[in-house]
């Protein structure tokens, strides 16, 4: 009968941590007695199976550290073996041990020497703490496979040369059990060398392990590594694939890896170009290639019709290929058609974010109803933008964003006007567009009505663009080369080449420094606007940008 490490920690975490009332209903759910308990425990009731195990857990909750996690790590695989003698049982309190935390005399084995090996932590558990004669602790351990003391020792003396302290190691081997079987001088051993070969060392370590602790279990971690190095990831990229995806670093990578490495090459994707989509979605890795990588590139060819769309809705977002593509995008795309969305509208915005169609079916029919709701035409973009922006946005988020706006004094009738204006901005996180709005109401004295009837400023960069550009404006008032007027909206909004030609190159041979104002590297210093003006800058017939973001080929329509 080997370990089971399902079960293994249930009964003391849930001892430990929960109220008795939950137990018992928890008990009712999960309980391997009721099919191998012994007869006193089979028929019982959840309470009173609660109760019985309780009873046993004063036989070792006051030994030291070793011998808890030790006690952890067994009560929930030997459980079924010792519920006939649990009603048997009497509270035993334990000495309390001095000295180092892996000292080795911790515990009475005479009562097990004739029996098993005098060595082995684990019978003299059974007959100590649990009321077993020698000769059945011994077969005991024989017949759940339970390594010895040595075993769960050296695990624990490895993590503690690496760092852990005991509340380190106790909260680890609570949430993975399975490490006690883990082989100390390989795995074990070779993955710590392996996280500190990356850059995790020290507090870094014990951090990165109370994370992942499964990364310690892998046996295959360091041939991912070294397959992914081969292909030319950076210690860089993969330390923080480690941190976003761990679970691929168990795959075989010749049978799980290099397959969809190859799949990706057939497309005509170049390996430079792999290790950067791979590092952006590392979670691609984890789909399978035959009913996930494979059938959904055959979903895009039938959706976008040629193989270079194919690779631009990959390379916008390598994990579309992950996702249930025929269960989901196609039929979401059939009612677009069915209500009358030009096609190249939905490709042409599927192929810049192709994931917002990669919803329910049923709950981007709700989407489709709310912005058919709100007056937006399906033969034109925004409809499609609408689309875009509501299915990428739980209801929470929408309303956050109201919240924010409103605390500004705008009305929720308002909100949407600027929806209407541009779609787009409602993907502007709240957090932007409370730093926005304080920005040009608190810095530059505007009206917030004023602001939102410029949606497009929400999808400017704050800190990149209008900041640089006030302090473009700012040195050039300064110098008396430009006056302050009711147009500096038109101002942000310019495209980059027009702003350079107006205000930066006109004027750098005069005021050099405006080159490090425009480059952000000038703090702005706020707008004097009851200074005296002597040259009236005119503002130019200036072209106003329809997408800062030059890939994004819908803002502004």
């Amino acid at each position: 009968m080997g370990l089971d490490l399902k079960d293994m920690l249930y009964y003391e975490i849930l001892l430990s941590n929960f109220r008795q009332d939950k137990l018992v209903n928890l008990f009712n759910h999960r309980n391997p007695i009721q099919k191998q308990g012994g007869p006193e425990l089979k028929n019982a009731t959840g309470t009173e199976q609660f109760n019985t195990i309780r009873s046993s857990k004063f036989s070792y909750n006051s030994v030291n550290f070793e011998l808890e996690i030790f006690c952890i790590s067994l009560l929930g695989s030997m459980i079924h073996v010792i519920s006939p003698n649990l009603r048997r049982i009497k509270p035993r309190v334990s000495s309390t041990i001095n000295g180092s935390l892996f000292s080795a005399p911790y515990l009475r084995t005479s009562n097990c020497e004739n029996s098993a090996d005098p060595q082995s932590f684990a019978p003299s558990f059974y007959s100590n703490s649990c009321g077993f004669s020698s000769e059945s602790a011994g077969s005991t351990c024989r017949m759940l496979n339970i390594g010895k003391k040595e075993q769960s020792d050296s695990v624990l003396i490895l993590l503690k040369s690496h760092g852990l302290k005991e509340t380190d190691i106790r909260n680890l081997i609570t949430s993975r059990p399975a490490i006690l079987m883990v082989d100390a001088n390989k795995t074990l051993k070779h993955n710590i060398e392996l996280l500190d070969s990356l850059g995790f060392s020290g507090t870094k370590l014990v951090k990165i392990i109370n994370k992942l602790p499964r990364f310690l279990e892998m046996s295959k971690a360091k041939s991912v590594v070294e397959f992914f190095t081969t292909y030319g990831f950076s210690e860089e990229q993969i330390t923080d694939m480690i941190l976003r995806c761990p679970k691929i670093f168990s795959y075989c990578p010749q049978k799980n890896l290099k397959p969809k490495f190859e799949f990706l090459q057939s497309l005509g994707i170049s390996d430079l170009e792999i290790v950067k989509l791979i590092f952006k979605g590392p979670a691609v890795l984890e789909a399978s290639l035959e009913n996930r990588l494979i059938s959904g590139t055959e979903v895009l060819k039938r959706i976008v019709l040629t193989d270079e769309n194919v690779l631009k809705a990959i390379r916008a977002d390598i994990c579309i290929i992950r996702g249930d593509l025929k269960n989901m995008l196609e039929p979401n795309f059939r009612t677009l058609i069915s209500l009358g969305v030009p096609k190249a509208n939905i490709v042409k915005s599927f192929l810049f974010r192709p994931r917002w169609l990669l919803r329910r079916p049923e709950q981007f029919s709700e989407i489709v109803q709310e912005v058919t709701s709100l007056g937006f035409d399906p033969k034109k973009m925004k409809f499609v933008l609408a689309l875009r922006s509501l299915s990428s946005l739980s209801r929470s988020k929408f309303e956050e964003k109201i919240e924010v706006l409103s605390s500004f004094g705008l009305s929720r009738d308002e909100f949407f006007l600027a929806f209407e204006l541009q779609p787009i901005c409602m993907l502007t996180s709240a957090k932007k567009f409370r730093k926005i709005m304080s920005f040009f109401v608190q810095n530059l004295n505007f009206q917030p009505s004023s602001i939102f009837k410029h949606p497009n400023l929400f999808l400017l960069s704050l800190e990149k663009r209008i900041i640089p550009r006030c302090s473009v404006l700012q040195l050039l008032m300064s110098k008396d080369l430009f006056e302050w007027n009711n147009s500096l909206m038109r101002v942000f909004l310019m495209t980059e080449k027009t702003f350079l030609e107006n205000f930066v190159t006109k004027y750098q041979h005069l005021v050099p420094e405006v080159v490090k104002a425009h480059g952000g590297k000038r703090e702005f210093q706020g707008f004097n606007l009851n200074q005296p003006v002597k040259l009236f800058q005119k503002m130019p017939a200036a072209r106003i940008t329809s997408c800062p973001r030059s890939n994004d080929p819908y803002w502004g329509n």
